[in-house]
C-alpha cells in the first residue's frame, strides 16, 4: 500500500502489523463474531486495522460519517456494534461537537463518539505492535459467516446495513478480476476500503487517494501524470475534475485502465474523457451495487455504439445473473449470484431470493448476439451525487425541524437533484419556502442543513420560492415542477449572503512563505517587516471597504457595460503603451489606476473622490505635496516604466494586492531565486474553486469600476487591461468574460525576453541596493515564465472565436500606432474613437527607436535553446 506522501507498506510488513494488532486486540477483549466500527482516515493503518479484525473473527461495520450525526450513530445502534477502533485525534474530536462542525464546514467529515468501548490506535502505537509481534494464527472462520457490514450510501429512517460474507466477499474479489482480466491494472488508486481491501487481495498495490474531496483529483492527476499508477477505480465526476486541469493535454499511455462506476456514465462525459486519454487507455463501466459487487461490466466503445433507449450497463459478470420484475419486459432489476450479500440487517435473503435493486431496467442484445442490461430509471426518487446515494424523503423533515430550531423562518423544503453536464453529476438543490413577510438567509440555510445532514448530503444550492408545487390526491410534492423551477430561478443573494461573499480571497500561506523567505535572506529586516505590514494593512483596509459596500453601495452588481478589452503579451511588448493609448478613449474606454486596483472597493474611491474635491477647492495643497512625494520617491524609475497612484497600471496588480499573483512571486531576487511561491506561477493548476474565486474578484474589481464610472451609454463603454500575466489564463477568463475581446501583442523572444531579464536587473537593483547582478537561478525562473507566456499564447488563443481576438506584431504597433487602433476598433466593431483619443494618436511624436542592444549572453542565454523550446512561436511568426 502507498500512501499519499510517500509511505508505504510491503506485503511483509503489513503481515507484521495485522498480527500485533490482533494479538492487541484479543488481549483487549475482543472475540469472534463482535461487531467493530472503525474511525481511521484511509490508507495503511485502516487497513492493517481491518485485517486485525478480521483475523481475531470480527465483523468491521463500515458507514459513512458524512451523512450527519443522527444517520451515523443510528447506523451504529443498527449494527449493534460492541467496539469502535479510532485514531487517538478523532476519537478526541468526536466528543467535541463544536470542532467537528467547524471541520465539517470546511470537508473533513469527523464521525461522532458512540456510546459502546473504544480502543485508540496510533500510527506510533501499531508500529511498536509490529515490531513485537509474532505470527498470529487467524481464527477460523465459516464461508457463511459475517465478514462486513457495509451501509449503502442513502439515508433512511431504517439503516439499510448490507452483510456480506466471507463468501460473497471472496466472489466480489474474484468478479473484480474478471472484470479488469486483459487489461493493466498492477498499480491501482483505490479511494475506499473496500477497494484497498480488493487490490490486496488480488495479489496488487493499492495507492491511496486523500480523504479530502478537493485534493482527490489533484492527487490522481498527479499520480498518473508520473506514470506511478496504471490504473483507477473511481466515479465519473473526479474525472471532470481532472479534465479542468489537463485543459487540451492527453494523459501519459502509462494509464492502462479507467473503471468508471458509483454514478451514470454519460455518453457526452465518455466522448470528453476519451478525448483526454491516450488511445491505449482501456476505460470500463461498471455497474455495481454496495450489495452484489459489479453486476455488468461495458466498454466505453460499448456505450457510445449504444442507439437504443436508455442506459447501455453491458453483460453480466461471469456467475452473475440478471433479470426483470415487470410487464413487456421493463421493471426492476433483480440480481442473483455468488457477489450477492446475505441481506440486510434484520432483513436476511431467503435462499433463492434475489437482491431487488430499486433500478429499473430491461434485458436486450446488441447486434443480436450479446446479451446485456440496459438501465431506463430508477423506482425510487433518489439522487447520485460524488458516488453517494441520497434519499429526499429522508432529509427533509430533519432540514425542517432545524431550521426551523435554528429560527431561519422556514414553512416548507424539498431536496432535488438536477444533473449537471459540466460536472458530469447530480446537484443537490434545496428549495425552501418562508413564512410570510419573513426573509431567508441562503448563507444561513446553507449552514444549519450542512450541520443537520453532513457535507456528503449536503445542498450544492439553496433557492427560495414562494410556495412549494403539489400534485395529484395525495397532495405529494411535484419533484418535477421543482426540477423546472430550480433550472430557472436564480438564486437571490440576500444581505447576509452578500457580506459573506464580500470576505476576499487572500493567500495567507503564500504571504507567509514569502515573507518567511525574506526575513532568512540578507534583506534588511526592518524592510521586509515594514513591506509585510503594509500588505496586511492593505489587505485590512481592502476587506473593510469591501464588505461596506455591500450596505451603502449594494448596486454595483448591476453595472454593465461591454465585454472587457484584454491586452496581452509577453512584457516589453509594447502593451503598456497600447493600454495607455486606448485608454485615452475616455468617452468610451474605462481602465483602473494603480490606486483603484489596490483598493477597489467603491466606498473607499468615493471618500478618495470626496477628499480630492475638497482639496480642489483650497487649491490642490494635499494633491501637489503628494504628487512631490510621488516623483521623489518614484521618478528615478520612470525611464523604465512610469508608476504614479493615479496613472493606470496592468491589472495583475489586483491580484497582487490580494497575494494570488506572479508579481508576489518576482518582486524580490531570492524569491526568484529560491523559486518560493511556485504555487502561484502556474495558474491552471490551481483547485478550480479557487481560480473562481480570484477571477470573480476580479470580474468585482471590473463591475465597480464599471459602477462608479457610470457617465455614457452602458452599451458604448468598456473595460480596457493590459496584463501580460493573463496570456496564461485565456480559458479560465473566457469562462468568466465570455464576451471578452483580446488583443495579443506578439513581439521577437530574441528581443523580449533578455529585454524583460534587463527590466528585473534595473527594478531590483533599484529596490535592493544590495542586489549586484541576475544569477543563472534567477533566469531559469524567469524564463520559465517568459515560456509559459508565449506558448500558452499560441496554444489557447486558437480556441478563442475570430470576432473576439486579435494579433498585433510589435514591431506594427511601433512602425504606425494610429494605423493599429484603427485595425482594433474596425476588428471589434467598436464605436468611434472619440476627440480625446483622436488628439492622443495626432499627438503622437515620430517614435525612433534607438534600441539598446542585448546580448543574449549577458543573461546567460543561448539563441539555439530560444529556437528549439519556442519553436511554434519562432515557425509561427518567422521571427
Amino acid at each position: 500500500i502507498v500512501e499519499y506522501g510517500g509511505r508505504q507498506v510491503s506485503p511483509a510488513e503489513l503481515t507484521a502489523r495485522v498480527a500485533g494488532i490482533a494479538r492487541e486486540l484479543v488481549g483487549r477483549g475482543m472475540r469472534a463474531n463482535e461487531r467493530v466500527v472503525l474511525q481511521m482516515r484511509n490508507g495503511i493503518d485502516l487497513t492493517a486495522v481491518t485485517l486485525a479484525v478480521l483475523a481475531v473473527g470480527g465483523v468491521p461495520v463500515l458507514c459513512d460519517p458524512g451523512l450527519g450525526d443522527e444517520v451515523y450513530l443510528a447506523r451504529v445502534e443498527a449494527a449493534d456494534a460492541r467496539w469502535v477502533i479510532a485514531e487517538p485525534l478523532v476519537h478526541l474530536l468526536g466528543v467535541l461537537p463544536v470542532g467537528r462542525g467547524f471541520l465539517r464546514r470546511h470537508d473533513v467529515n469527523l464521525p461522532p463518539a458512540p456510546e459502546v468501548q473504544h480502543i485508540t490506535l496510533s500510527t506510533s502505537k501499531i508500529n511498536k505492535l509490529a515490531k513485537a509481534a509474532p505470527a498470529f494464527e487467524p481464527c477460523p472462520r465459516e464461508p457463511s459467516d459475517e465478514s462486513a457490514i457495509v451501509f449503502t450510501g442513502g439515508t433512511t429512517s431504517d439503516p439499510r446495513g448490507a452483510v456480506h460474507t466471507h463468501d460473497s466477499l471472496a466472489a466480489f474479489v474474484r468478479a473484480i478480476d474478471l472484470a479488469t482480466s486483459g487489461t493493466r491494472a498492477e498499480n491501482v488508486l483505490a479511494d475506499t476500503l473496500p477497494q484497498v481491501i480488493c487490490v490486496l487481495g488480488l495479489g496488487r498495490t493499492a495507492f491511496v487517494t486523500p480523504h479530502r474531496i478537493e485534493k482527490r483529483a489533484r492527487y490522481i492527476y498527479e499520480q498518473i501524470e508520473a506514470g506511478t499508477v496504471d490504473s483507477h477505480f473511481g466515479s465519473p465526476f473526479v474525472w471532470s475534475e481532472i479534465a479542468d486541469l489537463l485543459r487540451d493535454a492527453r494523459l501519459p499511455p502509462t494509464l492502462g485502465t479507467v473503471l468508471l462506476g458509483s454514478a451514470p456514465v454519460t455518453k457526452p462525459f465518455l466522448r470528453g474523457l476519451l478525448e483526454i486519454l491516450n488511445p491505449q487507455t482501456t476505460v470500463l463501466c461498471v455497474y455495481g451495487l454496495t450489495e452484489a459487487g459489479p453486476v455488468c461490466v461495458a466498454t466505453a466503445e460499448e456505450k457510445l455504439a449504444w442507439e437504443g433507449e436508455g442506459d447501455w450497463l453491458g453483460s453480466p459478470v461471469e456467475g452473475t445473473t440478471v433479470s426483470i420484475d415487470g410487464d413487456d419486459g421493463v421493471g426492476e432489476i433483480l440480481v442473483r449470484g455468488p457477489t450477492v450479500c446475505a441481506g440486510y440487517l434484520g432483513h436476511p435473503l431467503a435462499r433463492g431470493e434475489p437482491l431487488r435493486t430499486g433500478d429499473l431496467g430491461r434485458v436486450t442484445e446488441v447486434g443480436g448476439v450479446v446479451p446485456g442490461l440496459v438501465l431506463l430509471g430508477r423506482q425510487k426518487d433518489m439522487i447520485i451525487r460524488r458516488g453517494v446515494n441520497i434519499y429526499p424523503g429522508l432529509l427533509e423533515p430533519p432540514l425542517l425541524s432545524a431550521s426551523r430550531e435554528a429560527g431561519l423562518g422556514l414553512r416548507d423544503c424539498a431536496v432535488v437533484g438536477v444533473w449537471n453536464d459540466a460536472k458530469q453529476d447530480e446537484e443537490v438543490l434545496l428549495l425552501v419556502v418562508p413564512e410570510a413577510d419573513t426573509s431567508v438567509s441562503v448563507d444561513a440555510v446553507k449552514r444549519v442543513a450542512a450541520t443537520c445532514v453532513g457535507a456528503e448530503s449536503a445542498p450544492d444550492r439553496v433557492l427560495v420560492i414562494d410556495e412549494m408545487p403539489r400534485t395529484g390526491r395525495q397532495h405529494k410534492i411535484d419533484r418535477r415542477a421543482l426540477r423546472e423551477m430550480a433550472g430557472e430561478a436564480p438564486n437571490m443573494p440576500t444581505l447576509a449572503d452578500r457580506l459573506h461573499d464580500a470576505a476576499l480571497p487572500y493567500g495567507f500561506g503564500a504571504f507567509a512563505r514569502k515573507y518567511g523567505g525574506l526575513l532568512r535572506s540578507e534583506h534588511a529586516p526592518v524592510s521586509v517587516m515594514a513591506q509585510a505590514i503594509f500588505r496586511l494593512s492593505l489587505w485590512g483596509l481592502g476587506q473593510a471597504t469591501w464588505a461596506l459596500d455591500e450596505v451603502i453601495s449594494p448596486h454595483w452588481r448591476e453595472a454593465t457595460g461591454l465585454g472587457p478589452l484584454f491586452i496581452l503579451g509577453h512584457q516589453r511588448s509594447g502593451t503598456t503603451f497600447l493600454h495607455r493609448l486606448l485608454a485615452a478613449d475616455v468617452t468610451h474606454a474605462r481602465a483602473l489606476t494603480l490606486q483603484e486596483m489596490l483598493l477597489p472597493a467603491v466606498s473607499f474611491q468615493e471618500l478618495v473622490d470626496a477628499v480630492d474635491g475638497m482639496d480642489r477647492r483650497m487649491g490642490r495643497p494635499l494633491g501637489s505635496r503628494f504628487e512631490a512625494l510621488e516623483d521623489r520617491l518614484l521618478a528615478e524609475g520612470d525611464k523604465i516604466h512610469r508608476i504614479r497612484f493615479e496613472e493606470i497600471e496592468e491589472d495583475e496588480l489586483v491580484l497582487w494586492s490580494i497575494f494570488s499573483s506572479i508579481l508576489c512571486a518576482n518582486d524580490a531576487p531570492s524569491s526568484a531565486a529560491g523559486r518560493q511561491l511556485d504555487e502561484l506561477r502556474h495558474f491552471e493548476e490551481w483547485p478550480r474553486e479557487h481560480q473562481e474565486r480570484v477571477l470573480g474578484y476580479y470580474r468585482d474589481v471590473l463591475k465597480r469600476k464599471l459602477y462608479r464610472d457610470h457617465d455614457g451609454d452602458p452599451t458604448s463603454r468598456w473595460i480596457v487591461s493590459k496584463n501580460p500575466a493573463f496570456s496564461q489564463k485565456i480559458p479560465a477568463l473566457m469562462e468568466v468574460f465570455p464576451d471578452a475581446r483580446f488583443i495579443y501583442l506578439v513581439r521577437n523572444p530574441l528581443e523580449a525576453i533578455p529585454s524583460r531579464l534587463s527590466m528585473f536587473r534595473e527594478i531590483w537593483h533599484r529596490r535592493f541596493p544590495d542586489f549586484e547582478a541576475l544569477t543563472p537561478a534567477h533566469v531559469e525562473t524567469i524564463l520559465e515564465d517568459s515560456y509559459r507566456t508565449y506558448l500558452f499564447a499560441e496554444r489557447d488563443l486558437v480556441a478563442v472565436p475570430e470576432a473576439q481576438k486579435l494579433v498585433i506584431r510589435h514591431e506594427e504597433l511601433r512602425a504606425d500606432p494610429s494605423a493599429t487602433v484603427r485595425e482594433i476598433y474596425e476588428h471589434f466593431n467598436l464605436p468611434p474613437p472619440d476627440e480625446a483619443l483622436e488628439a492622443a494618436l495626432a499627438a503622437l511624436p515620430e517614435r525612433k527607436h534607438a534600441k539598446r542592444e542585448l546580448v543574449l549572453e549577458e543573461f546567460f542565454l543561448d539563441e539555439a535553446r530560444l529556437r528549439r523550446d519556442l519553436a511554434p512561436v519562432f515557425e509561427r511568426y518567422g521571427f
